[in-house]
C-alpha cells in the first residue's frame, strides 16, 4: 500500500536532515567543479523542492486527522 510507505518516509525527520546535507554537499562540490551557474541553480531548486516536499509531508503526517484549517475541503465534501 503506497500510502502507508509514504507515511513512514514522511515520519522520519532524519530524511529531511539528509536532504539538506545532500544540498550542502552538492554546493561544495559544484564550487570546485566547472559547472555553470544555470546548472547549479537548476539543481539547487530541485533539491529545495525535495526538501519542501519532505517537510510538508512530515507536517501532514503529524497533523493526522486533526483540524486542517478553515479552508480544508475533503473530496467527500466536494461531490
Amino acid at each position: 500500500m503506497k500510502r502507508m510507505s509514504e507515511l513512514r518516509i514522511f515520519g522520519n525527520l532524519e530524511k529531511l536532515d539528509g536532504k539538506l546535507e545532500d544540498l550542502k554537499s552538492y554546493l561544495q562540490e559544484a564550487s570546485v567543479e566547472e559547472k555553470s551557474a544555470y546548472e547549479v541553480e537548476k539543481r539547487v531548486w530541485k533539491k529545495i523542492l525535495e526538501i519542501g516536499h519532505q517537510a510538508l509531508g512530515w507536517f501532514l503526517n503529524k497533523k493526522g486527522q486533526r483540524d486542517k484549517g478553515k479552508n480544508w475541503i475533503s473530496l467527500k465534501e466536494k461531490s
